[in-house]
């Protein structure tokens, strides 16, 4: 299986030091020096890109640093990372991405749609929104996570947390499911979240 190539070419400056914030946040500085130093990515070792939302850091730089930590902790440790590391970007980014307008969102779907809203215009994510019976399908066309990636199972654990975060947001602070079904690196379309209005337990 070819190597998915359909992430945007840059992401915002402030879109990834919120991500390596995050990271460091859950993982301890020292684990993402780590993962800096073994992905070849010396030059961001106590320098992150700076907080401004200029497109300029590459997204293929974006995907090998998360699934270093995969790499670092294994799949199972590496994916909760992700998850953790994922919700905290979103809520670190509501006011910094321009999410959070100053009225909270009316539904699910209204939260969501601002949310693919910032995806789109500032990471060219291409992404969409469906209603199904069980919930929303949240679908992102050019994922910067798995941007060059392939796997037998999806891998964008990041926007499952992210997601996650967005959803609760959405509907004031009730936890919902969020499931990624599909995923480009796995020969999927788009990578896909199933956002199920159930509580989760």
């Amino acid at each position: 299986m070819e190597p998915n190539p359909r992430g945007g070419d840059f992401l915002p400056n402030n879109f990834v030091q919120l991500t390596l914030l995050a990271f460091e946040d859950v993982t301890g500085s020292n684990a993402v020096k780590a993962v800096l130093n073994l992905g070849g990515f010396t030059h961001l070792v106590g320098a992150f890109p700076p907080s401004n939302s200029e497109k300029a850091f590459p997204t293929r730089d974006f995907t090998r640093i998360l699934s270093g930590f995969e790499d670092l902790y294994g799949p199972r440790g590496g994916r909760a990372l992700c998850h953790r590391a994922g919700e905290q970007t979103f809520l670190a980014g509501l006011k910094v991405f321009g999410i959070d307008s100053g009225a909270n969102p009316s539904s699910l779907t209204a939260g969501l749609e601002r949310v693919s809203w910032y995806l789109n215009s500032a990471c060219s994510a291409d992404t969409m929104l469906e209603k199904t019976r069980k919930g929303l399908i949240f679908s992102i066309g050019r994922c910067p996570v798995c941007s060059d990636r392939w796997s037998a199972a999806p891998v964008c654990h990041f926007f499952t947390g992210f997601l996650r975060e967005a959803a609760r947001w959405s509907e004031g602070g009730k936890p919902l499911f969020v499931t990624e079904t599909g995923c480009i690196a796995d020969g999927d379309d788009a990578c896909k979240f199933e956002v199920s209005t159930r509580l989760s337990r």
